[in-house]
């Protein structure tokens, strides 16, 4: 009986350890999942805002383009075209 209850309490001392690691386990990996959709959200947001850099840096060169000569509507379009072939 004696022998019985020391495996008892030793299967039951286990079965305590092993809730206690799957446990921790999941909590690790929660976090390390929560980071890694932070980074993408970080990445996302920096990746989003050089397209805006770009996008106002051209948007500048061709007002500039405008401002300093008159153009017709060909050159204009023409501008308009190779602003948006630089987007691509």
């Amino acid at each position: 009986e004696e022998s019985e209850q020391i495996l008892r309490d030793a299967l039951r001392r286990s079965q305590l350890k092993e809730e206690e690691i799957l446990r921790e386990a999941d909590e690790t990996a929660r976090r390390t999942l929560r980071r890694a959709e932070e980074q993408v959200e970080l990445e996302k947001a920096r990746a989003l805002n050089e397209v805006k850099d770009e996008v106002s840096e051209l948007a500048i060169d061709i007002a500039a383009a405008v401002i300093g000569r008159d153009v017709n509507a060909t050159e204009h379009a023409a501008l308009i075209d190779d602003f948006i072939s630089k987007m691509e």
